[in-house]
């Protein structure tokens, strides 16, 4: 980000800052009612200019760093949409039918054989039991389900119309009653041209500890 930027955008979440705390202080010695509701009512506003302020801040500072980075804003955008169609393909399934049909809609969408990076280690082939007479018990059973709860794409570099992304992906799984739900995040590395082909896709399973809701 340049100083000028800085210096326009940088004082304002300060200034802001600053207020918000000064009027904690007074509204924590304020003895009277009336006193207090109005000093929240100024908290209130002043809190929520201050988020603004951040909240600017921080797409300026994107904006900032795609341009440091040679990376135009709107491909940037086009291609996070595009790995949004990639991660919901992938990653949405309820049955050992829907997992075996994600990887083989993925292989076809992204011209990917069974020994790639990521279907090796990101979408293996869907595990079986066999039985002495050689039928074939899914693991994948009844109930077992994943969905996309979110993404977040980052630029890592440029190269020509080359964009290298990381892709941080909200693994969701639901309870059979829907009431609770599992997170994991998995983690994606991937690039895109100019043309909107992806390549040198890989990915990865979680390794922080699931978060639980419900």
């Amino acid at each position: 980000m340049s100083g000028r930027l800085k210096n326009s955008v940088f004082p304002l979440v300060a200034g802001a800052v600053l207020i918000v705390t000064s009027i904690i202080g007074g509204a924590t010695v304020s003895a009277q009612d009336a006193q207090l509701e109005a000093q929240q009512s100024k908290l209130d506003k002043l809190t929520s200019a201050a988020e603004a302020a951040r909240a600017a801040t921080d797409d300026l500072e994107t904006a900032a760093s795609l341009a440091d980075a040679g990376a135009n804003p709107e491909r940037v955008a086009a291609d996070s949409d595009a790995i949004g169609e990639l991660v919901r393909r992938t990653l949405t399934w309820d049955s050992d039918a829907s997992y075996r049909e994600a990887r083989e809609s993925t292989m076809r969408a992204y011209a990917l054989g069974e020994d790639s990076a990521l279907m090796k280690s990101f979408l293996p082939p869907a595990p079986v039991n066999l039985d002495g007479q050689g039928n074939e018990y899914p693991y994948i059973a009844a109930g077992l389900n994943s969905q996309v709860g979110d993404y977040r794409a980052k630029l890592l570099s440029v190269d020509g119309v080359n964009y290298v992304y990381m892709v941080l992906v909200d693994v969701q799984v639901k309870s059979g009653d829907g009431l609770g739900t599992a997170v994991n995040v998995a983690t994606l590395f991937l690039t895109i041209d100019g043309e909107g082909t992806f390549s040198d896709l890989r990915g990865f399973a979680s390794t922080t500890a699931t978060r639980t809701s419900g």
